[in-house]
């Protein structure tokens, strides 16, 4: 269903699972905790961003409804993120594997490249990687040694 807010905007509204979610013309998507019987609220576009949570996710699904059938919501959540809601409000999401893992890899390219950018800045004299390779070997050789001592 699309509805034309006072600014003349196209809004779009979708059922999922009892509650409603609206994608506005900008590509955001809302809760509407207020909704009742498939209507807007009249607080959707009077106070938008106050009462509305926008979703990070394009499914969402109910703490209750996740809890009755966990393997069914992540079978249909197939490759995507699942916003979990709490009294029709995003309380947390729910990740593939394979999403969370990509996640977890921007992250840590994040913080190798921040990492990399203090180290430009770092005032101290640079040091030859040969010559750090070179105590790093003289190192595990002695670790060695002292293994291998009766």
């Amino acid at each position: 269903m699309n509805m034309t807010s006072s600014t003349g905007r196209q809004n779009e509204k979708t059922a999922f699972g009892g509650f409603f979610v609206h994608q506005h013309s900008t590509g955001r998507r809302f809760v509407d905790p207020h909704a009742e019987n498939g209507t807007l609220s009249g607080t959707f576009f009077s106070t938008f961003g106050a009462v509305m949570e926008q979703l990070l996710a394009s499914r969402s699904v109910s703490i209750t409804e996740l809890k009755r059938s966990p393997s069914t919501v992540i079978e249909q959540a197939g490759s995507e993120p699942v916003a979990v809601l709490n009294h029709n409000r995003p309380a947390a999401y729910l990740l593939p594997h394979a999403a969370y893992q990509q996640l977890l890899d921007r992250l840590h390219a994040a913080e190798l490249r921040e990492a990399i950018a203090a180290s430009r800045n770092d005032p101290r004299p640079a040091i030859a990687a040969d010559a750090v390779f070179a105590e790093l070997d003289t190192l595990i050789d002695e670790v060695a040694a002292e293994q291998n001592r009766p």
